[in-house]
């Protein structure tokens, strides 16, 4: 699929869900080129305004977002999706896609699908929520995939989820796709969304074919991980400064502790040991 038709896609499938009231509101997205080879594909926005708050988010953050409507999708639960891609000759160069969980319970049919006339989310946010906010306050982090290869560095992976930190960078094997962000975002957390027969039969993003919402394998693996394949996980050396101790086996004595660690108020491990069992079997039967 060219950058066109992709952009025409992410575009479609934002009205599909507005359709569908799963969507409080959405964005058209366009394409800017950036050069002869580069062109750069997100929803229609002002050209001064930041692409995304900081993680970790504050509440001014996210209704600055959604009073300046900087975003691709408005979930109807108040959630921010956010879609920006750069390509060169028709490959991805760069991606920041995002789902800004909304900090307060916003249900949709308190909110601007009441009544004749439609509330503004953040003024309904402001009014029912910010005389006391730390009474209502939802400590949920933004999801934010990055990738950028030309920024991978020593704790700066190239492609990478960032939560709850902006430090806090987890590697993920490859850049994500559209329908694959997508399909990660509705299984973690629009499950009732991505179970409905609309998004069951909405035309995936890569092809002619369907967005795979009906597999079982994990949500998004086909960028986070291969499939079939085990994740093998990076055991740290808990001890940098030397030699790592020796572990005594499972059900020695001393298993409990470090091998040749002394017990405080004792002496050498062992010591006393058999005089302290006859005296705790003798007590146990009298």
């Amino acid at each position: 699929m060219n950058v066109e038709a992709l952009c025409k896609r992410i575009t479609d499938f934002g009205f599909m869900l507005l359709g569908a009231e799963f969507a409080l509101d959405v964005k058209p997205h366009s394409i800017e080129r950036l050069s002869a080879g580069k062109k750069d594909l997100r929803w229609v926005r002002k050209k001064d305004s930041p692409l995304m708050a900081g993680n970790p988010s504050r509440i001014s953050d996210y209704l600055s977002i959604v009073e300046t409507r900087d975003y691709s999708y408005l979930m109807n639960d108040g959630g921010v999706i956010q879609i920006a891609f750069v390509f060169d000759d028709g490959r991805i160069a760069r991606h920041r896609l995002v789902h800004h969980p909304c900090p307060f319970p916003v249900d949709p049919r308190e909110t601007v699908r009441s009544g004749e006339v439609p509330v503004p989310l953040a003024d309904f946010i402001i009014e029912t929520f910010m005389d006391d906010p730390g009474e209502h306050l939802l400590q949920r982090s933004p999801v934010r995939f990055d990738y950028d290869p030309d920024r991978a560095a020593d704790f700066h992976p190239a492609s990478h989820l960032t939560i709850n930190d902006s430090e806090c960078r987890i590697p993920v094997r490859a850049p994500l796709r559209f329908d694959t962000f997508m399909k990660f975002v509705l299984d973690n957390f629009y499950s009732e969304t991505r179970r409905h027969r609309r998004i069951q039969e909405s035309p995936r993003a890569s092809s002619g074919g369907r967005m795979s919402f009906r597999t079982r394998q994990a949500p998004g693996f086909s960028g986070l991980a291969t499939p079939g394949k085990p994740i093998r996980l990076l055991k740290p050396n808990l001890f940098p400064q030397g030699p790592r101790a020796e572990l005594p086996r499972p059900g020695a004595r001393g298993a409990h502790r470090r091998v040749g660690a002394p017990v405080p108020g004792r002496g050498a491990p062992g010591a006393g040991g058999q005089a302290r069992r006859r005296r705790n079997r003798a007590n146990m039967h009298r």
